[in-house]
């Protein structure tokens, strides 16, 4: 099937696929019973064409040394030039009789011969540039596995000279290939593995110092290795993956990335440090309610849930036992709560640890089944090139080749043994046959036969072979996308809302999930919104439970009334997630640095105390749980307030700050034990710089999701409580209390001004801008007045001390106020009251005579109401339809259908696409018009450019550049699926009704259609929702003319002019 994942061949095959097109088009007017035209002046243009594109693959493939270019360009060329030869022949039937069915069918094979043929072309030589540009990757990552070599300081010298240019050049050449790149999701995660192994490379540098400078016999020898294989580690996994991401060539909207065996191995420790204490709190019946137990066992589930999303889809089970951990755990501690006795308890107390007894279970078989599949993909990465050389060289003979080759089966083999029972014995079977294949290619090899017709079969079926074990091994290794954005979660339920028997279990399992963050995200918050969470989150799992039971007994009526009562609890509970998310962020973000600088004053503290160890110890453990927790608030809240690519970078920078914590912890450690080790504390410095850079990007990266206005709302509804103490504890003179509450309000101020600086940084308003940072200097300047009248008050406890103290805090309050009113929208002036009524007819100057009357009205009667503008509806009967491309179509015109379409263009072609989509997944069905097909396509196409066109208006006059940003992405993105699908349209009508196509390729053609259809919407609602909220971003002078109106609005307005008209 074409492939398209470069601008270059993009570019390329779209004027072939409108030539093909067209071709299309005239094959179907002459089934309609049409004479054709001739159509030897324009198949000549394309066979000449098709003439110079063989010359020149013909030269490359003489001159190339790549040996899988010369494998695989061949045929691409003997397709294209068939089907020219096709396209000529239909050309002479169709001149000699303009009614010909021969013709006519020879025609449309011939196009699409055409544009396989040269899509296959075009693979071939952009794989044999990637393979190229891999090598440079691959000789970088194994110059850097030569690190452990490096014993003397001499030796860092030369390695760092030669590691150096080579990784820049690399950089450079990734870099100008993720610009050539149509996915943006691809893009990104090829720059972003680039960005990290490029960074990690001081942290290398750094630990190779540390280790030639520790003496061999010294005890942190030992140590100082952990640290250098870490980094050396960290960063050949980065590589890898720039080398895996090189090689994609399927357009993915979510991209997926493999198993990391370390990331199991590190989550599976937490998750067993942290259920030893789960149990301990279970089984403890006095255990204080939200004591440190109690938040072992909520961060256990939560850990446990993580290790399940790690392991892929071994980890199934996991996630789903988790939810129930975390459940059993909050009745549990309800009962706590409450108060409630052990003889109360004891129910509930078995079922927690029955759950942790499953949790146990599960995490246990997804270790080891996600461990196996890791270790399968793994085999198959490192055997790949060595078996594809093999292959494609004829005169090579058995050995490492040939070894490589029966590896990567043995991977599909073990692989099978984690799939269900039916692709478990296709895997075997193919692992099988692939065996035997290779004994006897071998055996031709060794007999200097390679280069005969039984030897190039074979080898041309392994190849094939191993395709099909690659793919089915990356299937199972891979990890599940990243959390959704949470307005796309809604989405997603929004057809278990809609008819809930058609739920596929997937619905079901999507609000527990929901429900189980809840619950995770309270672990974060107190007071009212805490309670709230709780309350929303069990309001929505009883209906849950209801409409779970519902769908599994097949009762329609009441999975239908259960699911209408589920929508509201948990769009309610949405709400109050979000909510409970800002709270949290501006709690837990308030403070990053102190753990860090406790650990660092621990481990410099001198020779001379002797409980330095303890103390460290101690330091340690409130870094790693502050980490822990700053990380996990960053996994939770992303999905509340972000985007999906946002959640994805939060993801990463909570895992790298997980990640680096043991380092930290060892780096300091050798300090403590070797105070005058130089390298030691540089390298314990870097890793501190690294940990301090991936918190600030986090908090950065969740503020700059979060919604700022609100933010900072509650940051300042966290300070006037503290006010409140502070004007509690003065009173009594206790300092002890006084001072913690003080300190959190120069913190939370210090917060805002954070948040102010980013959101400035953020506008391009110049209004905006100005009056932000006019509020920001009036808070700089109180809050050093707070540290120091809180100082002041700690020195000495009087009168005028404890009102400075107060007062300040006043005043560093509505500082902060003045900070949020300048981040609110201007609000419409108020207009003045209307004017008096006259006086009444019959009084003061009119007389007695009362008002003159009115001239009857032969038409009098009521005036009739306004009729309501006429609107397409979607389509209801989708019994013909492919529901695939029919469900996404549906939801994008809901979406749109909450706003009035006239005055507002965008809105406008997003519902004639959405329309349009409905009308593709009927066309798409078998015996479905060629000729409407592509008409449809064609006007797909034409309304997503025009949706990208106003997009990109309504973005370069928005003042918010992480709106900006997001809708300029999400126009590229659209363009290039739109041309994408056009393609893929011609593809499938080359292939409808026809005979003399395989099972397989119609299959493909028409998943890859449908996989496309569904980007192409999702993106569009992604668009409408972001030019929605950028139009509280566009200042009124801009002249931008799109109304924003919604459809009850424009009802109630209806309403209200309709009732004007009636007579009193």
């Amino acid at each position: 099937m074409p492939v398209f994942h470069t601008k270059t061949i993009e570019s390329i095959l779209e004027p072939v696929s409108k030539q093909v097109a067209q071709l299309v088009i005239l094959h179907e007017e002459g089934a309609d019973g049409n004479a054709l035209p001739p159509l030897d002046a324009p198949i000549g243009v394309v066979q000449k064409a098709v003439a110079n594109l063989q010359k020149v693959g013909e030269e490359t493939v003489q001159e190339s040394s790549d040996l899988l270019l010369k494998r695989d360009m061949p045929p691409a060329l003997d397709m294209v030039q068939v089907a020219s030869e096709s396209l000529g022949k239909a050309a002479m039937l169709i001149s000699a009789d303009p009614f010909s069915v021969e013709g006519r069918e020879i025609l449309i094979k011939g196009a699409r011969g055409i544009l396989q043929g040269t899509s296959d072309l075009l693979l071939a030589f952009d794989q044999g540039e990637v393979r190229k540009l891999i090598k440079q990757v691959r000789a970088v990552l194994d110059y850097i596995g030569l690190a452990d070599q490096v014993i003397r300081m001499e030796d860092v010298v030369t390695f760092l000279k030669s590691l150096s240019p080579s990784l820049t050049r690399v950089g450079q050449a990734v870099r100008a290939r993720g610009e050539e790149l149509t996915s943006l999701v691809h893009r990104d995660l090829l720059i972003g593995a680039l960005e990290r192994a490029i960074n990690l490379s001081p942290q290398l540098i750094s630990g190779l110092k540390l280790f030639v400078n520790t003496a061999p016999d010294d005890a942190n020898r030992a140590q100082a290795a952990e640290q250098r294989d870490l980094a050396q580690v960290n960063m050949q996994d980065e590589l890898r993956e720039v080398i895996r991401v090189l090689q994609l060539v399927h357009y993915d909207v979510h991209g997926w990335e493999p198993i990391s065996l370390a990331e199991l191995k590190r989550l599976n420790q937490n998750l067993d440090e942290q259920m030893v204490d789960a149990k301990r709190w279970i089984a403890d019946t006095n255990a204080s309610p939200g004591g440190e137990g109690e938040r072992r066992a909520r961060e256990a589930a939560q850990t446990a849930a993580q290790l399940g999303q790690a392991a892929g889809a071994a980890g199934a089970p996991l996630v789903a036992a988790a939810q129930k951990f975390g459940v059993e755990t909050e009745r549990l501690a309800g009962l706590r709560n409450q108060g409630v006795d052990a003889a109360g308890q004891k129910s509930q107390q078995l079922a927690t640890l029955q759950s942790a007894n499953e949790v146990e279970e599960k995490a246990k078989q997804a270790m080891e089944q996600g461990s196996a599949a890791a270790r399968a993909y793994h085999k198959v990465r490192d055997n790949w090139q060595a078996a594809q050389q093999w292959l494609a060289d004829s005169t090579a003979p058995s050995g490492a080749g040939s070894k490589a080759v029966g590896e990567v089966l043995e991977a599909g083999r073990s692989a099978g043994a984690l799939m269900n029972a039916k692709d478990r014995a296709e895997m075997d079977r193919l692992a099988a046959q692939g065996k035997d294949k290779l004994t006897k290619l071998e055996k031709l090899r060794d007999a200097q036969k390679g280069e005969t017709a039984e030897a190039q079969k074979l080898a041309m079926e392994l190849k094939d072979d191993l395709d099909t074990v690659s793919g089915k091994v990356a299937q199972i290794a891979a990890k599940p996308s990243s959390d959704i954005p949470m307005a796309s979660a809604m989405d997603k339920l929004g057809k278990l809302f809609r008819d809930p028997l058609k739920d596929d279990g997937s619905g079901v399992r999507l609000v527990r999930k929901i429900i189980s963050d809840a619950r995770q995200l309270a672990r974060f918050s107190e007071g009212p919104i805490k309670e709230a969470l709780i309350h929303d989150a069990n309001h929505a799992e009883e209906m849950t439970d209801v409409l779970d039971a519902a769908i599994k007994n097949q009762d329609a009526a009441k999975a239908k009334n259960a699911a209408a009562q589920l929508e509201p609890r948990v769009d309610a509970l949405k709400n109050t997630m979000e909510e409970a998310a800002v709270a949290a962020l501006a709690t837990e973000f308030s403070d990053t640095s102190s753990a860090l600088k406790a650990l660092s004053n621990a481990t410099y503290q001198p020779m001379s105390n002797p409980n330095r160890n303890q103390l460290f110890a101690a330091k340690a453990a409130i870094f790693a749980e502050t980490s822990s927790r700053l990380a996990g608030l960053g996994r939770l809240a992303a999905p509340q307030v972000g985007t999906e690519k946002e959640i994805k970078e939060a993801n990463k920078l909570s895992a790298r700050l997980e990640e680096i914590v043991p380092a930290i912890v060892k780096a300091g450690r050798i300090v403590l034990q070797d105070p005058e080790n130089k390298p030691a504390k540089e390298h314990f410095e870097l890793l501190k710089e690294e940990w301090t850079q991936a918190v600030d990007k986090l908090a950065a990266n969740l503020d700059s999701c979060a919604d700022a206005g609100k933010l900072v709302r509650a940051l300042e509804l966290q300070m006037i409580e503290d006010q409140k103490d502070v004007k509690s504890h003065v009173s009594t003179n206790d300092v002890a209390r006084v001072l913690p509450s003080a300190g959190n309000m120069a913190r939370r101020a210090h917060r805002v001004l954070m948040v102010a600086k980013r959101e400035a940084e953020n506008s391009e308003d110049p209004v905006y801008v100005n009056n932000l940072k006019q509020a920001f200097n009036v808070l700089n300047t109180k809050v050093q007045p707070m540290i120091m009248s809180a100082k002041g008050y700690a020195q000495s406890q009087n009168p005028d001390s404890t009102s400075t103290l107060v007062n300040s805090g006043e005043d560093l309050i509505a500082a902060v106020s003045a900070v949020r009113e300048a981040m609110e929208p201007p609000k419409e002036p108020d207009f003045p009251a209307p004017p008096s009524p006259p006086p009444a007819y019959g009084s003061g100057a009119h007389g007695a005579s009362g008002p003159p009357q009115v001239p009857d009205d032969p038409n009098e009667g009521s005036a009739p109401p306004v009729p309501p503008e006429y609107e397409e509806e979607f389509p209801s009967d989708d019994s013909d339809a492919d529901q695939d491309i029919y469900l996404p179509a549906k939801e994008l015109f809901d979406e749109v259908n909450k706003w009035m379409a006239k005055g507002n263009s965008l809105i406008d072609a997003a519902k004639k696409m959405a329309l349009l989509m409905a009308e593709m997944s009927r066309l798409v069905q078998e015996g479905g018009d060629k000729r409407e097909l592509i008409r449809c396509a064609h006007e797909i196409v034409k309304y997503g450019q025009l949706v990208a066109k106003l997009s990109r208006e309504i973005s370069a006059k928005c003042t918010d550049k992480r709106i900006k940003n997001n809708m300029t992405g999400s126009s590229q993105n659209i363009e290039t699926i739109a041309t994408q699908f056009r393609i893929l349209s011609t593809v499938k009508a080359t292939m409808l009704n026809a005979k003399d196509v395989s099972d397989d390729e119609a299959a493909q053609a028409h998943e890859m259609l449908v996989h496309n259809a569904q980007n192409l919407m999702k993106y569009v609602k992604e668009v409408v929702r972001e030019a929605n909220a950028a139009n509280i971003k566009i200042r009124a002078d801009t002249g931008l003319t799109i109304k924003w109106i919604p459809k009850d609005q424009q009802v109630k307005q209806r309403r209200r002019k309709t009732r004007k008209s009636q007579p009193n």
